[in-house]
């Protein structure tokens, strides 16, 4: 006889109601090798933890327990399966394991997700047996009606089959159950001799031998679990990155694109500001000038009744003196005298009206031409916003095709400084372009990314000093060159300049046609360049005009000026031109007179050879660098017909191309201008193919 245990400990228990499950869902397939969702399993094992919970009279439980749900839930059923069985005695001696794999999603057809089974056989007779006798041998009588209730209540309530087969029966208490798991019918069982069905010792034999397969299959089900296990996380790892990649360059295109309208709205924001400070600033100058104008006159006809009444008090001496008979001839002497001083003076004060009135008419010629010569070149507010537009444009076209937010893009030259024309020239430069294409050549590759842009006429000229790409887009004529901090620099100092005094733009309108009329502006041919001229115009406004209409904004109290260096080169200036708006003002010159003291100064009194224009330090002073070698193989110092110094970089003259014919040429323009506005003729000055007509007052 095989001996049967008294009593069962809890993991006992719930291990033989899993082998009764594994036992009945064996008998619902009809083909070997059938795969039983896991699931399943846990399902039923819940359900008859559910009975049992809501019925514990009608089970005999270990220690008056009841059964533990969470060792039913589906995570720890995979493990139960997966490792070595929690209870002594296993009455279901097949080997199993947890097996996964791929099933197409029935909605997403792209997707799949993981099915994870059991293999169960279908028992033949024998096993069928040799089941049934370990059950009725191993498991307590006073057990079996409780698992005879709860496989009979699955049956019927889950599984909606008859499972392994067999007969019901009412039990001792009244409740319906298996009848091959009853207590009755395995007491009957156990009562009957062995050798009836097993030779001695089979039974213990089989069950030996089952539990060896168990043992045996350990290793394999821990491998198995293993490989689940990896290519899960790895399955899981993948997702994650995946999801976290695609997060992520979701996340940088938005804060790309966030960036972008952030700077756009930024950069309006600015422009806008800008534009209505310049207004206000302009209105108070004009009212301010206003103001001026008629002190000014006042002061004119208090000086002018003056005047008059002097006049007539001469005119009466005059003629008293001429009613005065003399006595003798000494008298008469004295008289005629008195006459001829009387008359020198009057004379003299008719002529010094004559020349103010001439000169004041000379004056509001030259104004008046200049007003219109503005009004005719000047760059109107919405072409600088369009030139913006275009830099956002290209900054971005140029990220979208090297795939980096690092690029930007940025304005330098006249639309940067403010003073350019309606025909001038954007000016670009491109920062960090370079890095993506590290080993080609980058200003190539620059007009590759132009073109693929929809930029249109894209050249390169790869062998100037500072390679650029010239093309057009949007209405304009562009050049781009590659990493120029320095330009961009230096044409923001310049616009803090002219934004200063408004008297500097209608200047520098009137210098540059003077010089392009006379051909002395052209850089590449020896003459002035723009830049150049431009200094020349801002260092003659900070020292030789008295008082200084612009201050020197490199040398303000480092409290105002914002530390930047470039190369090694101490950039720093203050940005804030409105601190300076009112000290400009003091001076009260129009522009027609400055322009005529600016040719007088660079034509009669500015010494080519001898002085140089500083920028830095706002001076025009005897020449403090020496200049450099001609070449490496030539030490000869080149020879600097011309001084203007770069305001940034220490001893670079920006004029040293000039020749000597050209800078003798460039003295000839600005004396032949100031004798012309001298005189009061434009047409000469600015060499114009019609006479220009100034207003009537």
């Amino acid at each position: 006889m095989v001996t049967t245990l008294a009593t069962l400990t809890l993991a006992e228990w719930t291990g033989i109601l899993f082998d009764c499950v594994l036992f009945e869902l064996s008998g619902k397939y009809a083909s070997d090798n059938n795969e039983c969702n896991i699931a399943n399993i846990s399902n039923a094992l819940l359900i008859a933890w559910r009975i049992h919970e809501r019925f514990p009279h009608l089970f005999t439980c270990p220690f008056d327990n009841s059964i533990s749900k969470t060792d039913l839930i589906l995570a720890n059923i995979k493990q139960y399966i997966n490792t070595t069985r929690r209870y002594t005695y296993s009455i279901f001696s097949r080997q199993l394991s947890v097996g996964t794999r791929l099933v197409p999603c029935r909605i997403n057809k792209q997707g799949a997700s993981i099915k994870e089974f059991v293999s169960l056989p279908v028992l033949s007779p024998l096993d069928t047996q040799v089941f049934l006798d370990r059950y009725a041998a191993l498991v307590p009588s006073q057990y079996h009606d409780g698992f005879s209730i709860l496989v009979l209540h699955l049956r019927d309530t889950w599984w909606k089959h008859k499972g392994s087969g067999g007969l019901n029966c009412f039990l001792s208490n009244g409740m319906e159950g298996v009848t091959k798991l009853s207590r009755r019918h395995n007491d009957k069982k156990r009562d009957r001799p062995t050798n009836t069905r097993f030779p001695p010792g089979e039974l213990e034999r089989l069950r030996l031998a089952a539990r060896k397969l168990e043992f045996d299959a350990k290793e394999q089900q821990c491998q198995a679990l293993v490989r689940l296990e990896t290519f899960r996380d790895e399955q899981q790892e993948k997702r994650q990155q995946d999801t976290l990649r695609i997060r992520q360059e979701r996340l940088e295109a938005e804060r790309l694109e966030a960036e972008r309208l952030e700077a756009e709205r930024l950069e309006a924001e600015r422009l806008e500001a800008e534009r209505l400070e310049v207004e206000r600033l302009e209105l108070e100058q004009l009212e301010t000038e206003r103001m001026q104008r008629q002190r000014l006159s006042k002061e004119r006809k208090k000086k002018e009744i003056k005047q008059t009444r002097e006049l007539k008090r001469l005119q009466t001496l005059i003629k008293e003196l001429e009613e005065k008979r003399p006595q003798d001839e000494d008298e008469l002497l004295i008289i005629q005298e008195q006459l001829v001083a009387i008359r020198l003076e009057e004379q003299g004060i008719l002529a010094e009206n004559q020349e103010k009135k001439d000169r004041n008419q000379r004056v509001e010629s030259i104004e008046s031409y200049l007003k219109k010569l503005r009004a005719s070149v000047e760059c109107p507010y919405t072409k600088y916003k369009e030139a913006n537009a275009l830099r956002q444009m290209l900054q971005e076209k140029l990220r979208q095709y090297t795939n980096t937010s690092t690029i930007t893009v940025h304005l330098f030259g006249s639309f940067e400084s403010g003073l350019c024309c309606i025909s001038s020239d954007a000016d670009f430069t491109v920062n960090n372009f370079v890095q993506p294409f590290h080993g080609r050549n980058p200003i190539e590759e620059l007009a590759k990314a132009l073109r693929w842009a929809e930029c249109q006429s894209v050249t390169t000229i790869a062998n100037a000093r500072v390679p650029i790409v010239k093309f057009t887009a949007q209405g304009f004529k562009c050049d781009m060159s590659m990493e120029q901090p320095m330009g961009v620099l230096n044409s923001k100092l310049i616009s803090t300049y002219r934004r200063i005094d408004k008297r500097f733009l209608t200047l520098w309108f009137a210098i540059k046609r003077i010089a392009s009329r006379h051909e002395i502006l052209s850089g590449s041919d020896g003459y002035l360049s723009s830049y150049s001229l431009a200094l020349m115009l801002i260092v003659f406004l900070q020292d030789v005009t008295s008082p200084a209409i612009l201050s020197r904004l490199q040398q303000q109290h480092r409290s105002r000026i914002e530390q930047h260096n470039i190369n090694d080169y101490n950039c720093s200036f203050d940005h804030d031109w409105r601190r300076y708006r009112a000290s400009a003002q003091i001076n009260t010159k129009r522009s027609a007179q400055l322009l005529i003291d600016f040719c007088q100064f660079y034509g009669y009194t500015f010494d080519y050879a001898t002085q140089e224009v500083n920028p830095c330090l706002g001076v025009i002073k005897a020449r403090s660098y020496e200049p450099p070698p001609r070449s490496e193989w030539d030490q000869r110092p080149k020879d600097w017909l011309l001084c203007v110094l770069d305001p940034f970089v220490v001893g670079r003259n920006v004029a040293g191309n000039c020749c000597s014919n050209n800078v003798a040429e460039i003295q000839q323009c600005f004396q032949a201008a100031f004798d012309a506005l001298s005189a009061g003729d434009v047409r000469t000055a600015f060499k114009l193919k019609k006479p220009f007509k100034a207003p009537i007052n």
